[in-house]
């Protein structure tokens, strides 16, 4: 899979941060690693 000349964004609560925080630095770090150009990480409040 190639994410070379992509463009993602990564939508994330600020509900429970401390394993949020986590889940989308993984996410960034794998788009990277398959070569997404651009990654955009929006933080918006927790719903249930």
């Amino acid at each position: 899979m190639s994410a070379v000349g992509k463009r993602f964004a990564i939508v994330a609560s600020r509900w429970n941060e401390f394993v949020v925080s986590r889940l989308v630095e993984g996410a960034r770090d794998e788009l990277t690693r398959y070569g997404a150009s651009h990654v955009e990480v929006h933080i918006v409040p927790g719903s249930w």
